[in-house]
């Protein structure tokens, strides 16, 4: 099955998630980068002051990959905005798709998550993680992933038994 990762990231958390993924998955890698990158301060307001997102154009085509997989953080329970566009500009080339995320966990947001991307994409993800990276110092390093291979093991196996 044709995978394509598509990640979007602000801190490089989880693009190194997402680089993890592509080695055990030998698949592509598609990052999404925004026009005028945002700072920390600006994700702070989003909720009070939502920033217009915009993203480098690139062209890109969903539909010959049989599954996505979404690597993006999560801002004030939701995922970050740059990737809930590239959701909704391609929503339907989507067959199926699952979500990860280093983040700053909350209890109940796994299910808020998987509400949101249900609406966006208009199916439900075959899996949906949450690496909570409360006990990481700001930025994760390449070792620290190993704190989280288990999850990341438990979210492989579902896609594999989500086809």
């Amino acid at each position: 099955m044709s995978t394509l990762i598509v990640v979007y990231t602000r801190s490089k958390n989880n693009l190194l998630l997402a680089q993890e993924l592509q080695m055990r998955l030998q698949c592509k890698l598609h990052l999404l980068t925004e026009v005028k990158p945002r700072s920390g301060f600006s994700v702070l307001l989003e909720p009070l002051f939502p920033a217009k997102t915009e993203l480098v154009d690139t062209e890109i085509s969903l539909t010959p990959y049989e599954q996505i997989i979404f690597v993006a953080p999560v801002w004030w329970k939701r995922v970050a905005a740059p990737m809930r566009l590239f959701m909704q500009q391609h929503k339907e080339e989507v067959k199926k798709y699952s979500f990860i995320t280093m983040c700053n966990g909350v209890v109940g947001q796994k299910e808020k998550l998987e509400e949101e991307l249900t609406a966006l994409l208009g199916q439900r993800p075959v899996a949906v993680t949450e690496l909570w990276v409360g006990s990481l110092i700001f930025r994760a390093i390449r070792h620290d992933l190993a704190l989280f291979d288990e999850e990341i093991t438990a979210f492989l196996k579902a896609l594999e038994e989500g086809k």
